[in-house]
């Protein structure tokens, strides 16, 4: 689920893009991690709501645990984001952006 609209994404990493190919070397990896769930105390299938790591949101848009951006000045940015489940809709519900779309499709 984006929060951000992609051209919005897309100008923050060109502007940090410029930075890091200035301040980077060549084989440098920067790698943003989303964060874990926190589950509550003695509710062992609950969790806390997922806030995700400030940094990742900012150069993401997105609220998904267990993601992470990597950057290298080769290959620029690259997502690594999991997969909704069917388990996460059912438990979890859909957000406005996923009512009516097929599993498949996420």
């Amino acid at each position: 689920m984006y929060i951000f609209d992609q051209n919005t994404v897309n100008k923050r990493r060109e502007r940090l893009k410029k930075s890091f190919d200035n301040t980077l070397s060549s084989d440098s990896l920067v790698l943003f991690f989303s964060g874990e769930p926190t589950t509550k105390p003695g509710g062992f299938d609950q969790s806390y709501g997922f806030l995700p790591h400030p940094e990742y949101y900012w150069i993401s848009g997105l609220r998904r645990a267990w993601g992470v951006v990597a950057y290298t000045k080769n290959d620029g940015f690259v997502d690594f984001v999991q997969p909704i489940t069917a388990d996460e809709v059912l438990w979890e519900g859909a957000s406005g952006d996923l009512r009516g779309k097929n599993i498949s499709e996420l």
